[in-house]
């Protein structure tokens, strides 16, 4: 069996997550709620919890929703590629993302 079928894509769900940056690194910035340079990113899983996409690193001084659209294009365009079948799965965020850009 392939790790493509044992999937649960009837949900995806997408979070964002700050990470401290205490070495630098790519798109790091400063946080003030971190009081510390962080760097995001926005991963989507499956139903069961496992990463099939993420988008790229986003600099920590923005929001989840920060160019999103393009982030949720790039994602979905990776998904596809990878032959996943997302069709009519539930996709599921925060309201955080609930942005005219991101429906």
């Amino acid at each position: 069996m392939t790790i493509a079928a044992q999937l649960n894509l009837s949900e995806l769900n997408l979070d964002g997550t700050h990470a401290i940056a205490k070495k630098g690194g790519e798109s790091v910035a400063y946080q003030g709620r971190k009081k510390a340079k962080t760097t995001n990113i926005l991963p989507i899983t499956d139903g069961e919890g496992f990463i099939i996409a993420s988008t790229g690193l986003i600099a920590g001084n923005h929001n989840d929703a920060f160019n999103l659209k393009a982030h949720l294009q790039t994602a979905f365009k990776s998904m596809k590629q990878l032959g996943l079948l997302i069709e009519g799965a539930f996709f599921n965020a925060d309201k955080a993302f609930d942005t005219k850009a991101a429906r």
